[in-house]
């Protein structure tokens, strides 16, 4: 490869302790052409090399000012030898006469930034004099896995694989910063990274950078890998005691819900065997960390033990269910106390009391919302006989209609009839108000006033 080299002649500088020798220095720019043409939204780099400069600086073709800060095209990265300027989305604007400099020396390239039209293959615009630009093999990072998951103390190889013709060169970075330090180590020509002694700090995304140069043109892509901390499986129950009630003549519904890095597998047993779908007419619903097993339950059959089951690759977990028999709930009594600017108070009444209820459930919307979806909040039974709840976050000053439930397995209710109820609009505090609850503070206070003047002036 032709390299652009500007070398500094051996040279002898006079000061007060004598002659001082300065070594020879060489900026190397990578794509070595003077002119540079790419296409937009093409990713580019050119690379400035001064292996013993103290300092490597770019400088922006418009204000010949230092590019430091990134903007959504272009930036620059740095290590000890290079400083590499990156444009991710190159569009025409970033076309100019850029500037390295590598301590008191410069290397100036034309970058060219040029529209093609892929489906005719022809250029729409070129401001210079065309240059071929060949790209033999541009970079692809296949099929690579993005995620990571470890314990804490573990020693873990993170894999990257471009491909590319030739070959790229590759850098990481760990959460946008190039890594350093005794903890890491590269591999195989340092596409892998291996990574010891894992420690919470060391969590986060690990950046591939793939970068390739040729002659007249360069092609940089770049992979991220997200490194999670594993967690074992363990299970939580929505049903109060593991117990699922079923009625008869309708669907039973059990939810496994687990908490898990990476996500569990979520089998179902009944009676100690496993549970294949479409057995008993059941159906499993599964959702990222949750497994809902639905059947419709239709004699004493399907009463028993369920089982679920999560595992992943760092451990186990299991919980069981008892699904009982019991009776449809009773309609409850509903009475509205009163109603403000945003929401509503009211008393719920089971008469007689139901021993196998687990909830309430009110299920509202703005009587002008002609849509048929409801919004639904679950209330959770109060040790009394009547439970004092409350409706909030409404709109003020707007009318609403609601149903109210009792239900047994959470979702299997007994509604009310529709019911209105309208917010009240937002009122602010009279001065006849304030005054009086002044008066109130007042007259609440002289007592205890009264009483300390007397015991601090006359005893």
């Amino acid at each position: 490869m032709v390299s652009i080299c500007i070398r500094l002649a051996l040279s002898i500088r006079n000061s007060h302790n004598g002659f001082v020798f300065t070594v020879a220095q060489k900026i190397t720019l990578h794509p070595s052409g003077k002119n540079l043409e790419t296409y937009e939204h093409h990713s580019y780099a050119i690379i400035c090399e001064s292996p013993n400069a103290e300092k490597i600086t770019w400088y922006d073709p418009k204000n010949n000012e230092i590019l430091e800060k990134r903007n959504k095209n272009r930036y620059v990265e740095q290590n000890s030898h290079t400083r590499q300027l990156v444009f991710s989305e190159p569009t025409r604007a970033d076309s100019g006469v850029y500037t390295c400099k590598a301590d008191e020396e410069i290397a100036k390239v034309n970058l060219t930034v040029i529209i093609k039209d892929l489906n005719k293959n022809k250029n729409i615009h070129r401001a210079t004099l065309p240059i071929n630009i060949l790209v033999l093999g541009p970079i692809t990072f296949g099929e690579m896995k993005n995620k990571y998951y470890v314990r804490l103390g573990d020693n873990i190889t993170i894999f990257c694989e471009p491909k590319s013709m030739p070959p790229a060169q590759v850098t990481w970075l760990f959460n946008g910063n190039q890594i350093n330090g005794t903890a890491y180590r590269l591999l195989d020509g340092n596409t892998d990274l291996y990574i010891m002694n894992m420690a919470e700090d060391k969590l986060g995304i690990y950046t591939c950078k793939a970068i390739l140069t040729t002659e007249l043109s360069s092609d940089v892509k770049q992979f991220d890998i997200t490194v999670k901390l594993a967690v074992s499986p363990s299970i939580t129950s929505i049903h109060p005691n593991n117990t699922v009630y079923a009625v008869a003549n309708n669907t039973v519904r059990i939810v496994c819900r687990s908490v898990a890095e990476p996500s569990a597998d979520l089998q179902w047993c009944r009676n100690g065997k496993k549970l294949h779908l479409g057995e008993m007419n059941a159906t499993i619903e599964q959702k990222d960390n949750e497994s809902t097993l639905k059947t419709y339950f239709a004699n004493a059959q399907f009463l028993g033990q369920y089982t679920c089951n999560a595992t992943n690759e760092f451990g186990s977990a299991s919980i069981n269910f008892t699904v009982e028999e019991t009776i449809f709930p009773n309609v409850p009594v509903v009475h509205v106390k009163e109603s403000y600017d945003k929401g509503f108070r009211f008393n719920i009444y089971q008469s007689p009391p139901m021993q196998n209820l687990t909830n309430f459930k009110i299920e509202y919307k703005k009587l002008s919302d002609n849509s048929t979806k409801w919004q639904d909040n679950d209330l959770p039974l109060k040790n009394t006989e009547i439970g004092f709840y409350s409706l909030n976050n409404l709109d003020p000053n707007t009318e609403y209609e609601y149903k109210i439930g009792a239900c047994v397995n959470l979702d299997l209710c007994a509604f009310t009839n529709l019911s209105r109820f309208k917010t009240t609009e937002i009122t602010t505090g009279s001065a006849s108000s304030i005054m009086q609850t002044l008066l109130t503070q007042c007259i609440i206070l002289l007592p205890a006033f009264l009483i300390s003047f007397y015991t601090q002036h006359y005893q």
